[in-house]
């Protein structure tokens, strides 16, 4: 009986066993912590590239003027992976008083294997800003 109770109060391998059980679960948090960062950069800064753009066709600028504008303003992503759509379009719609929309899309490759797997390689970041013509 004694040797029962001997084996059974054993603890080695314990930490061993806890931490094959926590580790996964940390590094998927890890991961999870550093993605989201990733992907709120690239929000906040298409959210200013869309602000950007949107004032400069706010003041009756080109299409194209406001296209690299945006593409400028978001300066750490690759312009040309940089979408920039201006609504309305036409510049002869774009009326002192009437709201003008500029939208800018970017899609963020994903790095950590974990993540990747759960949410895709990519990961499609937008932002809208609307205006009113001066």
């Amino acid at each position: 009986m004694a040797g029962i109770r001997g084996l059974l109060k054993e603890n080695r391998g314990q930490g061993l066993v806890e931490m094959a059980i926590v580790l996964p679960v940390f590094i998927l948090l890890f991961f999870g912590i550093i993605e989201f960062g990733r992907i709120f950069n690239a929000f906040l800064v298409t959210k200013e590239a869309s602000r950007e753009g949107a004032r400069l066709a706010a003041l009756g600028h080109e299409n194209s003027i406001v296209v690299d504008a945006a593409r400028d303003a978001a300066g750490i992503f690759d312009s040309k992976a940089v979408e920039v759509s201006i609504f309305p379009s036409d510049m002869s719609n774009r009326k002192k008083g009437n709201a003008v929309t500029v939208t800018v899309s970017y899609t963020v490759d994903l790095v950590a294997p974990v993540i990747s797997g759960i949410l895709g390689e990519e990961f499609p970041v937008s932002a809208s800003t609307v205006m009113r013509v001066e």
